[in-house]
C-alpha cells in the first residue's frame, strides 16, 4: 500500500514541479501585456508629457492582479530613474521641447519687405491688367450667354475701380506701395519675441527643471496627495458619478478610483518609498 503511495506521488511530482515553474515564472508586467522597456518608456512619457495609456490587457485584470502590476511596474520605474539612461533621455526631451527663441535679423527684415514689394507689384500689374483681360474673354463670355452690352458694363465698372483706386493713392487715402518693416519695427518685434520667450522658458524650467529628481519629488507629492482624497466606495450612476462633486473630480482622481484601491495602496506605497530614495 505504501509502494503504491509512492509511486502515486511520483506521478504527481512532475505536474506539482509544472505547478510551481509556473508560478515561479508569473511576471505581472506580461500579465499586463507590457515589457520592462515598454514601462521605461511610459515612465518617462508619465513625467514630462502627462499619463501614458493605460494598457488594455491591465484593465482586465482582478483588483489584486493590477496591484501586482503597480509594484513589478514600480521597481522597474524606481530603478530606472537612478540610472544615467534616464536622466539622458530626460535631458534630450528638455533640448527638444524647450522654447525656442527665434529673433528676426536684419536679412529676415529684408527678406519680408522683398516679399512684399514683390506681391504689390503683382497686384497692381492685376489691376491694371484687369480690362485688357476682360476685352480678351470677350468672346468666352459671349459663349457664356453674356451680351456685348453686359460684357461692355462689365469692362466699364473695372475701368472705373481702376480709376478710383489711383485717386485713391494721388489723395493719399491708401499707400503708393507696399507697408515695409523698418528697422526700429523690427526691434519693436524682438522685443515681443524675448518677453513671450522669457514667459514661456520660466514656465517651462518651473514645470520641468532640469534636475529630473525635482520634477519626481513634485510628481510624486502631487500624487500622494491627490490619491488620498479617492473615495473608492463611490457610486456610479450608470457610467457617471452619482454625486456631482465627484463626477468634477481631476480624470486623475477618477483613474485611480477605476483601478480600484489595492492598485491605488500599492501605488502610494511604492511613491512613499521613492520619496524617502530622492
Amino acid at each position: 500500500m505504501r509502494l503504491k503511495g509512492a509511486l502515486f506521488g511520483l506521478r504527481l511530482l512532475p505536474l506539482a514541479l509544472c505547478t510551481l515553474a509556473a508560478l515561479a515564472f508569473a511576471d505581472p508586467i506580461i500579465d499586463a501585456g507590457c515589457t520592462e522597456e515598454g514601462i521605461r518608456s511610459a515612465f518617462v512619457d508619465s513625467i514630462t508629457s502627462g499619463q501614458p495609456p493605460v494598457p488594455v490587457a491591465l484593465r482586465k485584470l482582478a483588483p489584486e492582479a493590477r496591484a501586482e502590476f503597480v509594484r513589478a511596474a514600480g521597481q522597474v520605474a524606481l530603478a530606472y530613474s537612478q540610472t544615467d539612461d534616464f536622466r539622458s533621455r530626460y535631458a534630450a526631451w528638455r533640448e527638444g521641447h524647450a522654447p525656442k527663441l527665434e529673433l528676426l535679423s536684419a536679412d529676415d527684415m529684408k527678406e519680408a519687405n522683398d516679399r512684399a514689394r514683390a506681391d504689390y507689384e503683382k497686384g497692381l500689374a492685376g489691376q491694371k491688367a484687369m480690362v485688357a483681360n476682360m476685352e480678351a474673354q470677350r468672346d468666352t463670355l459671349k459663349k457664356a450667354g453674356l451680351t456685348d452690352a453686359q460684357i461692355d458694363q462689365i469692362v466699364d465698372q473695372a475701368r472705373q475701380a481702376q480709376k478710383q483706386l489711383a485717386d485713391m493713392q494721388a489723395s493719399g487715402q491708401i499707400p503708393t506701395g507696399p507697408a515695409l518693416m523698418t528697422d526700429a519695427e523690427r526691434q519693436q518685434e524682438n522685443d515681443r519675441r524675448q518677453h513671450n520667450y522669457d514667459a514661456a522658458k520660466a514656465k517651462f524650467d518651473t514645470d520641468h527643471p532640469a534636475d529630473a529628481g525635482q520634477l519626481l519629488r513634485r510628481k510624486l507629492e502631487e500624487f500622494l496627495a491627490m490619491s488620498a482624497a479617492v473615495d473608492f466606495d463611490a457610486k456610479l450612476d450608470g457610467r457617471r458619478f452619482a454625486d456631482p462633486a465627484q463626477e468634477h473630480q481631476s480624470d486623475a482622481w477618477k483613474r485611480c478610483y477605476r483601478a480600484g484601491r489595492p492598485a491605488v495602496e500599492a501605488a502610494r506605497s511604492l511613491a512613499q518609498e521613492w520619496l524617502r530614495s530622492l
